[in-house]
């Protein structure tokens, strides 16, 4: 995350210091959002902890095409993807859900429907624009928590219970989910 700024403010505001200079001594200020968990639907889906796995997912593994109507997931974890998806089924947008094993440890998942597709596309965004949108601070906990899980599944790993990493191509993503993460402490 340092390497996004070129100037980080410490904690005597008349010194600053250039990124390359920063060391694990150093205190980098975060403004912390509180959520106010008050909308409980996106559209027709509920804000609960399977559209929030599957979000996650989405973020982490998802594609959209642009000439088709499907939204397709390569999972490593398999875990709740039964049980999240046959959540996702229920919804009148989507039209169909296959999922295949394509190797011992991949699966691959493809979520048809014009509607629910571009619903999450205006929701996340996709490829190089993926983002976690502000509305996600208006956003039941429960999904949030869901949200989180599927996104370091896909993207992440869980070292040790203090200790997780998620990467990313995409540095507004990591600022983002930071964010979100301080923001449910």
């Amino acid at each position: 995350i340092v390497g996004l700024y070129k100037r980080v403010e410490i904690w005597n505001p008349e010194l600053w210091k250039q990124a390359k200079e920063l060391t694990t001594k150093d205190y980098i200020g975060f403004p912390v959002t509180n959520p106010s968990h008050k909308t409980k639907e996106y559209k027709q889906y509920k804000l609960n902890k399977k559209f929030g796995l599957f979000c996650g997912w989405y973020i982490a593994e998802g594609t959209i095409t642009e000439k088709r109507n499907d939204i397709t997931l390569s999972l490593n974890h398999f875990d709740n993807v039964e049980d999240c998806l046959s959540e996702i089924k229920k919804y009148e947008s989507v039209t169909s859900v296959t999922s295949k094993l394509t190797s011992s440890s991949q699966r691959c998942v493809k979520i048809y429907g014009k509607e629910f597709r571009n619903d999450i596309f205006k929701l996340l965004g996709k490829t190089d624009l993926k983002i976690i949108p502000d509305v996600f601070w208006n956003y039941p906990k429960e999904f949030l928590l869901g949200f989180i899980e599927g996104l370091i599944l896909g993207d992440g790993s869980i070292k040790t219970l203090d200790k997780v990493v998620f990467t990313s191509v995409r540095p507004q993503l990591v600022v983002q989910l930071k964010r979100l993460i301080i923001s449910l402490r």
